[in-house]
């Protein structure tokens, strides 16, 4: 019996090789993430002050204020954001987010905002290709 998903998923996580860094920024910024993020868990670090970032098939804005609708039923925050608390990292799933089928095609984008801006967020690639057993 071969090793479960997740486990597969895990083995070729190693030390980030490509770092990449920006300075927080008060007004919206969106980044076209490089390919090999596709089908790829992506981590995101604050350092200095907390990050929202938002991604998308297309050009996003962040908007650390946004708030939904109640509806009913309620209704997705427009350009609304997950947050990345200062002095911490979240990975986001980029397949699950996005699909396989378009992880072979488009772009990706990231975009995010901070409150006061002038620190850093960090980003990398974190997992590598799941490997069919």
């Amino acid at each position: 019996m071969g090793d479960s998903p997740i486990v597969v998923k895990a083995i070729p996580i190693q030390a980030p090789i490509e770092v990449y860094v920006r300075a927080t920024v008060a007004a919206s910024e969106s980044i076209r993430l490089p390919d090999e993020f596709k089908r790829n868990h992506v981590s995101v670090q604050a350092d200095g002050e907390d990050v929202y970032v938002r991604f998308g098939i297309t050009a996003q804005t962040a908007d650390d204020t946004a708030v939904s609708a109640l509806g009913p039923p309620i209704v997705a925050a427009v350009n609304g954001t997950a947050k990345v608390a200062n002095g911490t990292t979240e990975r986001f799933d980029l397949e699950k987010m996005f699909g396989s089928e378009h992880a072979d095609g488009g772009d990706i984008f990231m975009a995010h905002i901070s409150p006061v801006g002038g620190q850093f967020m960090r980003f990398w690639r974190s997992s590598g290709r799941v490997v069919p057993t």
